[in-house]
């Protein structure tokens, strides 16, 4: 019934809005693979892996199904409207709230807002459900969202999405420097406590195809669990010649991190990533990334005699390779492999050291842009 009524609720969107097909853009984004789990460890990859599922497990996946609509109420106000489609445990529960053996297609809302342009010289107001600030300039460097999330979005440092007021600005008449700073729920729903999110971005041009921006966010939570996450980038993009890009990203938690001593302290975690791209010929691109993430640096989080959940707290080397064959303007075939090492776990108790096997998922990738 519910997906219903959202189908329902979508054609009279659409009714509506092609009266003024003139004020708006409909578009579609697809990333779709065939992929096949080739290495994994006997006992399973660390739950804080990039790489999920069981050896050997192969098939179709679709990862997102992108439908929006922009639509200009004045020359000064435009909207967005976006859903997505995915079958993964976002969206796909069975009655017990777990996610499906066999999960449907879930539909969720994924931006729903306002903005307002020039409501002072060269600044703008957004309102609604929206985008955080610290994913759009990185992962326009990387360029391969269909591949893989960036670091911060993969890990959860910060939330992809808020509902939020945001202002941002150019100062300079170059547009050299730019800013935002965003005021929001921590959540996509409607508000349901007092907790709230605060965060400001900064970025900068100081030579031409150089971007180098700086993210900090501040998040309110109960029991005095406040986050604080700060993201560093730098980015150089040379348009259909090569690009690279940098990303280094910490977070601390308060009192989330039980020490074996039962005291609460701050969970830290902290990761980097590099990566490129390089046109071979107009057709075909070379991709590259490496990340290495720490989900806890505390040095007893990966000792089983001092922390149960030390298999959790594995420290992960992730590398990407691909091949982007860019069959036309709308339509991306991207053969990649994935590749995980692990750090090992320790037992202070017996002075052994326990050993992961590497986690490897070879894929071949679609991205239909509609």
């Amino acid at each position: 019934m519910k997906k219903i009524t959202v189908l329902a609720f979508i054609s009279m969107a659409l009714c509506f809005l092609s009266k003024t097909a003139t004020a708006q853009k409909i578009s579609g984004l697809v990333y779709m693979d065939y992929f096949h789990n080739v290495l994994r460890d006997s006992t399973g990859a660390p739950s804080s892996s990039a790489q999920t599922g069981i050896k050997d497990l192969y098939g179709f996946q679709l990862r997102r199904s992108l439908f929006t609509v922009d639509y200009d109420i004045s020359p000064k106000i435009t909207s967005r409207f976006r859903i997505d489609v995915d079958g993964t445990a976002m969206t796909s529960k069975d009655s017990s709230g777990k996610s499906a053996l066999y999960p449907n297609l879930g539909i969720f809302l994924k931006d729903l807002y306002v903005q307002v342009n020039d409501v002072v010289e060269n600044h703008d107001i957004i309102m609604g459900i929206q985008p955080t600030l610290a994913f759009m300039l990185p992962e326009s460097v990387w360029g391969y969202r269909s591949v893989e999330k960036m670091i911060t979005d993969m890990r959860g440092i910060p939330p992809v999405r808020d509902f939020a007021l945001t202002f941002k600005g150019r100062p300079d008449s170059a547009g050299k420097i730019s800013y935002a700073v965003q005021y929001g729920n921590a959540a996509t729903l409607n508000e349901s406590d007092k907790y709230k999110r605060l965060s400001a971005s900064v970025a900068v041009k100081p030579i031409k195809n150089l971007n180098i921006s700086v993210y900090g966010e501040r998040k309110w939570q109960s029991g005095n669990k406040n986050v604080v996450n700060l993201s560093f980038f730098a980015g150089y993009v040379e348009k259909e010649k090569y690009a690279v890009g940098a990303e280094y990203v910490v977070s601390s938690a308060d009192n989330s991190y039980m020490k074996p001593d039962s005291t609460f302290t701050s969970l830290n975690k902290s990761g980097i990533s590099v990566y490129g791209s390089y046109y071979l010929t107009p057709e075909l691109v070379a991709l590259a990334r490496v990340d290495m993430f720490a989900p806890n640096t505390d040095v007893d989080a990966t000792d089983y005699a001092k922390t149960s959940n030390a298999k959790s707290n594995l420290s992960e080397n992730y590398i990407i390779v691909g091949l982007d064959w860019k069959v036309n303007k709308k339509f991306s075939v991207i053969p990649n492999i994935q590749f995980s090492t692990f750090s090992e776990m320790k037992n202070s108790a017996t002075n052994t050291a326990t050993k992961f096997s590497p986690s490897m998922t070879a894929r071949i990738t679609c991205e239909l842009k509609l």
